[in-house]
């Protein structure tokens, strides 16, 4: 049953309009009639990417929703079933990154059921993100990187033009060197956020915001 439900809602996410039939009052508990209906009335016009995406997060939900209760009854589920689902994922091996993409599938469903008057209750209440690690910057030891260290090093030696940028991209590697971020990243900041020896209010990959990125004194003394 849950290969019928994926199939119906990906079946649907693939068309521009959806004519979504009302339904009776008493059928409006059954996910396989409402999974369609989510799709039409808070998904359409997302990309196809986005509706695969939470057509194949919501399809593991449904798998583990019907082994727990031998049907697709909304009317079952509670928070305390999607803090299981959860950690089943957790348990499963899959990366924080992953759950967490599949928590803000769960809940955009189970908030729009509970926002339509389908269910009583929030069946997503109370539940946050697994908090991610934060990898702390890792020293270079591969040779081609001290090589290119060098060959910088011995760049700025040289005479060079007034529109040389020798000397830039000499500070870009020791920043680079020292901080761990990624080139990107690096490539982003601007002078002004640079103060007391750490750079203020880094943009890093996923649009996260880090309040500081430190850097040795050596360092900042050459910026």
């Amino acid at each position: 049953l849950s290969e019928l439900v994926l199939s119906r809602f990906w079946k649907n996410s693939r068309k521009i309009q959806v004519k979504v039939p009302s339904f009776p009052s008493e059928m409006a508990a059954d996910m396989e009639i409402l999974l369609p209906k989510y799709y039409s009335e808070e998904l359409s016009g997302l990309s196809p990417l986005t509706l695969k995406v939470r057509a194949t997060d919501l399809k593991k939900f449904v798998e583990f929703f019907q082994a727990m209760y031998g049907n697709l009854n909304l009317k079952l589920w509670y928070p305390h079933d999607s803090r299981l689902f959860i950690e089943h994922l957790q348990k499963q091996g899959y990366a924080a990154t992953y759950v967490n993409r599949n928590l803000a599938s769960l809940k955009s469903f189970g908030h729009w059921l509970w926002n339509n008057n389908y269910l009583e209750h929030d069946p997503v209440k109370g539940l946050r993100e697994i908090q991610l690690e934060v990898s702390l910057p890792q020293a270079f030891e591969s040779k081609e990187w001290y090589r290119f260290l060098k060959a910088s090093e011995v760049l700025i030696s040289r005479p060079r033009s007034k529109y040389s940028q020798d000397f830039r991209n000499k500070v870009m590697a020791q920043a680079l060197e020292n901080t761990g971020l990624r080139i990107e990243e690096l490539l982003s900041l601007k002078l002004h956020q640079f103060s007391g020896n750490k750079f203020i209010n880094v943009a890093t990959k996923g649009g996260k915001i880090r309040a500081s990125v430190s850097i040795k004194k050596e360092v900042g003394d050459v910026i």
